[in-house]
């Protein structure tokens, strides 16, 4: 047998030539005739190295705006992972100006094209496909990475749901605080939700003043979290869910939904849910921007979120020779 530094060793080195292969077999496939769509290449860590976690769901919170144009743009992605066995809570912002490939439609013309991933749900929106063009760009953007579930809203569903939750108290900041004359902390924001969402304080040429856009998301995150621990908590159990799956989009059914809330509210009980964006960096000149993930750091991440050493003990973990 083996000592266990030499393991942990043999074991990070297994790591690495995982990440290697990861970023071999990332390249774009076609998905099944009838149903076009990026199909990420799944993580195949060595046998012996990283397993999938158990008991772990996915859920991205897909938030829509508009253009002067009427198009649908997303406006914020939210991804929760949550780890039930290990009563954990994930939120990760994906900053909206993350490029991916995915597919636009164009007429009877469909082409794959590399852009913000803002611009992911009206390329596919005319063809009844923009919610799974979201999905597949964003797991891209984390590297093939499973997502099991969305929830899409806009501002009035947002507004709706809100309600159906009785008005869920936010954490308002300094920089809203003084925008609106409020006071900060937690508080019920009624009608100001939809400003609350999309609050970005800018300079003279439209340029965000620095930090403000790591605080709108994390407004964001924070929405996501309260509202989940709300529905958890409200005691109307299925007919609360019901009625949100009425208001917005999803790929649940109530009682995943309820499950899930649930689920976050209990892990949310036991540690503060890690939260943050994605790893990476915001390039901007002037009002433009985009925002470049750190490939490592972002490798780092997946990883540790989706999947784990093998058990001391199992068949993968044995050592002898």
């Amino acid at each position: 047998m083996r000592n266990k530094k030499s393991w942990k060793n043999r074991l990070f080195a297994l790591v690495l030539c995982a990440l290697a292969l990861l970023f071999a077999g990332c390249g774009q496939a076609r998905g099944p005739a009838g149903r076009p769509g990026l199909d990420p290449q799944p993580f195949t860590p060595p046998q012996g190295a990283l397993l999938p976690k158990t008991g772990l769901q996915s859920l991205l919170c897909i938030g829509i705006g508009y253009d002067g144009q009427g198009r649908s743009l997303v406006s914020s992605l939210q991804l929760l992972v949550l780890d039930e066995r290990a009563e954990k809570l994930a939120i990760y912002s994906v900053p909206i100006e993350t490029k991916a490939v995915f597919w636009r439609y164009e007429g009877e013309t469909l082409r794959e094209v590399r852009e913000e991933v803002r611009l992911a749900y009206s390329a596919a929106d005319a063809a009844g496909r923009g919610e799974g063009n979201v999905l597949e760009a964003v797991s891209q953007i984390l590297l093939g990475a499973p997502i099991d579930h969305y929830i899409v809203m806009n501002a009035v569903q947002l507004e709706g749901i809100n309600e159906i939750l009785g008005d869920v108290p936010l954490d308002v900041d300094a920089d809203f605080a003084a925008a609106y004359g409020l006071g900060e902390g937690l508080q019920p924001l009624g009608q100001r939700l939809a400003e609350y969402a999309s609050f970005t304080p800018r300079d003279a040429d439209g340029s965000p003043y620095p930090g403000t856009d790591e605080r709108r998301l994390g407004r964001h995150r924070g929405m996501a979290l309260r509202f989940l621990q709300a529905l958890a908590s409200s005691g109307r159990g299925e007919e609360g869910a019901g009625e949100i799956l009425h208001a917005a989009r999803t790929s649940m059914r109530a009682e995943e939904l309820l499950a899930f809330a649930r689920g976050a509210l209990a892990a949310s009980g036991v540690s503060e849910p890690e939260t943050g964006r994605i790893p990476g960096e915001d390039r901007r000149s002037g009002p433009e921007s985009e925002y470049l993930p750190d490939d490592v750091a972002l490798r780092d991440l997946v990883l540790s979120l989706f999947f784990e050493e093998p058990a001391q003990g199992s068949a993968e973990y044995s050592d002898e020779k």
